[in-house]
């Protein structure tokens, strides 16, 4: 790697960069920059591998070729491109839920799934409005997958919220846990209860379920660091590609994985039982350097009604001059956290109530401005926030649309981020996404997703950046005028 010191502001992270220039084991940053220079194509949206007699690309600056093979036009390219990513996103809701309630109604919880993707289209095919109205009942999956969470492992109302001290223990066995369906992490945290175990479970990722499973988590970007910190015992994924990256990994350091049903089914998860029990019985031996730094571990007490009464007096006494969704993942070609962080505090600071959810709530723990927001839970809690604004516009007597509410996106890594972002955005709330997407190979179509309420950058920008091009928006919603430090 060439430098160490823009790679990220994780305070854990610098450390291990410079441990790795000087071993040459190869982190996110290195597998990025041997990927450099990126395809100008692709990266424009212009680049289509979906049949056989491709790839095609198109040319950006109008010369020819301007249609595929199959004569598809750079708009076609990137509204499909965009459908097809907020369909996958929808699907990987659509199996969660459906798994969630055949449990709940098992048990005698739930007698109807709480929401069902009706989606019409109308008799004329227009492609970009599709995507917008599947990804307007991405946050109606969200908020269903939560409802089915608290049904399934409800939360007592005098739980305290906020954070703890968590550090993995060197005495216990550590087992990672990747893109595994939180019914088997609840069945597994049982049994190890049960059993009498010395073991503990750590959640990987925002969409975890963390603050149900009453798990610690971290972000995914710690990944790399708690798998090198000799801490990590065994590593189970779900049996999905997705699951490849952290499990790949952990082999060629020599942990141990068990690939594990995605689809939880008790038969499944007694088949690998035998072998969680055995490496609890005998951890890893420890090097003396095997060492993490304690990370914050959310406890969560979500009062929808007390927030709510809070937030329509404080608006109305002017101790908040608007409100903030912050959401999204890490993406290695941003500056790790440091747009986050320093929204976080400006926003907070300027009296804006901010709402956070998912990797970005995990990634904020690291940091002390995390006391100055509201923590809304995992990755699916976002459509409990959109759920709570559209509330409180009610009880303020606006609409959702007229309320000072404005939603950010500072990194995005996955179509499910995308997805949400856009379906935020459908629902009447600016939303700003800081990654560069690949949808400017069509200007109209570009045109079109801004007219819908989306902020798109051309180019990654720093903090500063980030909050001059919100300046109009937040302007327009009372929420910019006197800003310090804006």
């Amino acid at each position: 790697m060439k430098q160490v010191r823009r790679k990220t502001i994780d305070p854990l992270l610098p450390a291990l960069i410079e441990a790795s220039r000087k071993t040459g084991f190869a982190l996110v940053w290195d597998r990025y920059e041997r990927q450099l220079p990126q395809d100008g194509f692709a990266r424009l949206g212009l680049s289509c591998y979906d049949c056989l007699q491709g790839p095609c690309r198109l040319h950006p600056f109008g010369e020819e070729p301007q249609v595929t093979i199959c004569g598809r036009s750079s708009d076609d390219l990137i509204a499909g491109w965009l459908l097809k990513n907020i369909t996958l996103a929808n699907f990987k809701r659509n199996a969660l839920l459906q798994e969630m309630f055949e449990a709940a109604q098992a048990r005698g919880i739930s007698e109807e799934i709480p929401f069902k993707d009706n989606t019409s289209h109308g008799s004329e095919i227009d492609i970009l409005n599709m995507c917008m109205e599947k990804a307007y009942t991405s946050l109606s999956y969200d908020e269903a997958i939560i409802d089915l969470a608290h049904r399934l492992w409800p939360r007592n109302a005098g739980e305290d919220a906020g954070y703890k001290e968590y550090r993995p223990e060197p005495e216990k066995a550590n087992v990672l846990l990747h893109n595994c369906s939180p019914l088997f992490i609840a069945w597994l945290k049982e049994k190890i209860r049960d059993a009498g175990l010395k073991m503990s479970l750590l959640l990987l990722g925002g969409d975890s379920l963390f603050e149900y499973l009453d798990l610690p988590a971290i972000p995914t970007s710690r990944y790399e660091a708690v798998l090198l910190s000799g801490l990590v015992d065994l590593v189970l994924t779900g049996d999905s590609f997705e699951g490849c990256g952290p499990g790949n990994l952990a082999r060629n350091l020599n942990i141990k994985v068990i690939s594990v049903p995605s689809r939880f089914n008790a038969e499944g998860a007694a088949a690998v039982w035998d072998t969680i029990r055995e490496k609890a019985a005998n951890p890893s031996p420890r090097t003396g350097n095997a060492s993490l730094a304690a990370f914050k571990k959310p406890q969560f007490n979500f009062d929808m009604e007390k927030i709510l009464e809070d937030l329509v007096s404080g608006y109305k006494n002017k101790k908040y001059r608007g409100f903030c969704l912050l959401g999204g993942g890490s993406n290695v070609k941003h500056t790790g956290d440091e747009a986050l962080a320093y929204l976080a505090k400006t926003l907070t600071a300027n009296d804006v109530a901010c709402f956070v959810a998912g990797d970005a709530l995990l990634n904020l723990a690291k940091y002390d401005e995390i006391d100055g927001v509201i923590p809304l839970g995992s990755f699916f809690a976002m459509g409990r926030g959109r759920k709570l604004l559209a509330e409180l516009a009610r009880r303020l007597g606006l609409s959702l649309s007229d309320l000072p509410a404005i939603a950010i996106y500072p990194e995005m890594n996955t179509s499910m981020e995308l997805s949400q972002a856009f379906g935020i955005a459908r629902h009447g709330i600016p939303t700003y996404i800081g990654t560069l997407l690949p949808i400017w190979g069509s200007r109209d179509t570009a045109d079109r997703l801004r007219r819908e309420g989306l902020i798109l950058v051309t180019t990654p920008e720093n903090p500063e950046k980030v909050i001059t091009t919100l300046e109009p928006f937040l302007t327009a919603k009372g929420m910019f005028q006197g800003m310090k430090g804006a």
